[in-house]
């Protein structure tokens, strides 16, 4: 199973928003071989990202960061997390026909096709975590928003 992930860049991370999101990835989790992709920006991904690893221990989880650039500069960050084992895998979507500048709406639409479900932190109705979620919607995706079971 995949499951992948949108919320909010600049939100603050409460520890009610980490035991929710544990919760809910441990629940996937617990049905066997689970896949969280992640595009690492932002406070909610890297959340994300660190629960599933914590989980890592105790369920076959593997933590994919799907990227968004290949340009030489960001080949060290990618570098870095692998060496930092802060991700499983590295995937980069076929995007090298897409304008720089609408690479990361076009990965996350990779990302949700990819995905049997999406665990979501969206409050507003603007942004990019807004349009993944309206995305996965749109393609009847399995959609779990805990932003309205969360006070942070």
């Amino acid at each position: 199973m995949i499951i992948t992930f949108a919320g909010h860049r600049d939100m603050q991370i409460t520890n009610e928003l980490k035991n929710k999101l544990a919760t809910v990835i441990e629940n996937y989790a617990k049905t066997g071989n689970l896949e969280c992709f992640g595009g690492g920006y932002g406070n909610f991904d890297l959340a994300c990202a660190e629960i599933a690893r914590q989980l890592k221990s105790r369920f076959d989880i593997k933590v994919v960061f799907v990227t968004s650039y290949i340009t030489e500069q960001y080949q060290e960050k990618l570098k870095y997390f692998l060496e930092n084992h802060l991700y499983d895998e590295i995937v980069y979507p076929p995007l090298e026909n897409s304008p720089y500048r609408f690479a990361i709406s076009k990965r996350n639409r990779y990302m949700i096709d990819c995905a049997d479900a999406v665990i979501a932190y969206v409050f507003g109705t603007y942004g990019g975590a807004y349009t993944a979620l309206r995305y996965a919607k749109h393609k009847n995706k399995m959609v779990i928003n805990i932003a309205y079971a969360c006070d942070g």
